[in-house]
């Protein structure tokens, strides 16, 4: 009996011996087979659930390698962020991928050792001036993730309107869209929503870098093995360089300087602290003898003084500064000569600045009589705040804007010109056929005019095409008309059949089928001969870029106020390095181009009020984007 059992455990112990086993299982406890690892299933570039419904992202390959060193297999389950703590808490996931580390959070939950340093930060508008730190969000609307750190740090702020998003993406849309002021959240996730959605030049990073802290994988706290466990794999594939490699993959560098970096900055510290001790040694001996310098050079200052003055006097730009009370407390020789204000600049100081007459400006750009000349000039206002940060005042700058327009306005010509020119083949083509009909009755009337049936087509078909041919010069008349800008309601679907008859001639040509899919009664408040230019640009450009066959798509829809209208070609599209420079006055890659049409339709969509978004592959067409205000009774929609 008793050698049965020796020989029973001799085999189990060569079993053992000749299984294979994953280095680091054996430096501890044993590990199930299986974990189910949850994360946040929109969390880019972190852990985020693609179009494909892959679950990708960094964590995820950090996940995977982690898998792969501790040979067991880890089931990632992706939900919403808010359920992940709790899923944890009560046994449905075993881990968490990531998670910031804080004090309180220890409190529930056991962290890995941390293999990323994450950071919060204040995303608004480009175009914010007032926000640039979490004291200046007060009285406003903040989008932060539901439970996520800037979550946790606002929710009990009562001066400021907290809109709850379900992740960052969501936040960083409801900024773009204007539904809130701020969005607060993860810098690297949201840099990376910026890039991806295009809106860069949308959205900025305000302030220093907020609570940077330790970001670990999460555990419970009667899990003490796994997360050894998931210590060991952690330092393995930091060792064996597959952490850089998926740090590099999502971020593009590695986090942390290494020990070489290190030893050079120290270095670097010490001889800038030897320089520094240097400098303050000389310094203090220096300024003995600068003291005298000092005395002298004061005469000099004042010179300094009035020669800033005069060039102060001598810039393009009006400058007027207005104190906490409304007076003036400086102004120079342009802001006076844009007023039309008699005396010098120190005449006006110390006056109210109702004397200034600058009530007459409002958004956008005014037209004066200055030196009895009329001029257009623009009137923007600045905080001046003191050392303490405090307002003092206002700085306003005056900027004669004259030249400019009258060389946009010449622009506007000369592409408005080529336009017509691009749209003679077609017009010609479109003219030739009403002309052959009414010459084919023409040339029958004396055989045929007895007939009542011939008389009776003719009478049907010849003031027909008659009034087409005059329909379609009318149009043509009217857009190459010069006028004002007048904006008002327009019609979309009557402004796009308008521009297809123009361009009808050239897209029969090159056998151009048509797809239109606009709402009857959708109206935008807009300069009406203006948008018809703009769509002329962008549907002749469509057609030259279809060549020979192709669908021009043309679709537009309404929501919260605003139209869009998109322009949506199969043509041979723009290469990707060329589209931040599509809309630059004179870039074309055509031979024969001018690179001034999508320049204009910018300018003039931009003095309508609207927005233009231009989205292209090579080979598979371009679409082009307009945003403009719904016309409401007499206006644009009080909404917008």
């Amino acid at each position: 009996m008793l050698g049965r059992r020796i020989l029973a455990a001799l085999a189990v112990l060569a079993i053992f011996a000749l299984t294979p086993a994953p280095a680091l299982a054996a430096a501890g406890p044993t590990l199930p087979a299986r974990l189910r690892v949850g994360g946040d299933n929109h969390f880019p570039p972190f852990e985020f659930v693609d179009e494909r419904g892959v679950y990708r992202g960094f964590n995820v390959d950090i996940m995977q390698a982690i898998s792969l060193e501790l040979g067991i297999e880890l089931e990632l389950v992706p939900m919403l962020w808010s359920d992940v703590p709790s899923a944890l808490l009560y046994g449905q996931i075993d881990a968490i991928q990531g998670m910031k580390h804080s004090p309180e959070r220890a409190l529930l939950y056991s962290f890995s050792d941390p293999y990323l340093v994450s950071s919060q930060a204040i995303f608004v508008r480009a175009t914010d001036r007032h926000i640039v730190s979490l004291d200046d969000l007060a009285g406003y609307h903040v989008a932060v993730q539901r439970g996520d750190w800037a979550h946790e740090l606002l929710r009990d702020r009562n001066d400021l309107t907290l809109v709850v998003a379900e992740n960052q993406e969501e936040g960083m849309a409801l900024l773009v869209e204007g539904g809130v002021h701020a969005f607060v959240g993860n810098r690297l996730s949201g840099l990376y929503v910026l890039q991806k959605r295009r809106h860069t030049d949308l959205v900025k990073i305000v302030g220093e870098p907020l609570v940077p802290a330790n970001y670990c994988s999460v555990f419970r706290h009667s899990d003490p093995h796994l997360v050894e466990a998931f210590n060991r794999a952690l330092k393995a594939i930091k060792r064996n360089g597959t952490y850089d490699k998926i740090y590099r993959k999502w971020f593009g560098e590695v986090v942390g300087p290494s020990a070489a970096q290190i030893r050079q900055v120290a270095y670097g510290l010490a001889g800038t602290v030897l320089f520094v001790m240097a400098v303050l040694g000389f310094t203090v001996r220096w300024n003995r003898t600068l003291r005298a310098e000092v005395r002298r050079r004061t005469a000099a200052l004042e010179a300094s003084d009035r020669l800033k003055e005069r060039i102060l006097d001598s810039v393009v730009t009006g400058i007027i500064a207005i104190d906490n009370a409304g007076r003036v407390t400086a102004a120079n020789r342009r802001a006076l000569d844009l007023l039309d204000l008699r005396g010098g600049p120190a005449d006006w100081v110390g006056r109210p600045q109702v004397d200034l007459g600058l009530e007459r400006f409002g958004a956008g750009e005014t037209t004066v009589s200055a030196g009895g000349r009329s001029l257009a000039v623009t009137c923007q206002a600045y905080p001046l705040r003191g050392d303490d940060g405090e307002s003092e005042g206002l700085l306003v700058a005056l900027r004669d804007v004259t030249a400019e327009r009258v060389a946009q306005a010449r622009l506007i010509r000369e592409d408005k010109m080529e336009s017509l020119g691009r749209l003679v083949a077609g017009i010609c083509h479109e003219v030739r056929n009403p002309l052959f009909a009414i010459k084919t009755f023409v040339e029958l009337v004396p055989a045929k005019l007895h007939l009542p049936a011939f008389r009776e087509e003719l009478l049907k078909h010849v003031p027909a095409e008659v009034d087409h041919l005059s329909g379609l010069l009318g149009e043509l008349l009217e857009y190459a008309k010069p006028r004002a800008a007048q904006p008002g309601a327009c019609k979309v679907k009557e402004a796009v059949e308008g521009v297809i008859a123009l361009c009808q001639g050239r897209m029969q040509e090159q056998s151009i089928e048509r797809d239109i899919r606009i709402p009857e009664g959708l109206a935008v408040w807009v300069d009406r001969q203006q948008f018809r230019q703009i769509l002329i640009n962008l549907m002749l450009n469509a057609v030259e870029a279809m060549g020979a066959g192709g669908i021009l798509s043309i679709e537009a829809a309404a929501a919260g106020g605003w139209a869009s209208l998109s322009v949506q070609d199969t043509g041979c599209g723009i290469p990707e390095a060329d589209l931040p420079m599509v809309f630059e006055p004179f870039y074309t890659r055509k031979a024969d181009g001018t690179g001034l049409g999508l320049y204009i339709c910018y300018q003039l969509t931009q003095e309508n009020g609207g927005a233009i978004e231009v989205d292209s592959r090579p080979g598979a067409g371009t679409t082009v984007t307009l945003r403009f205000r719904l016309a409401g009774e007499g206006g644009p929609c009080p909404t917008c």
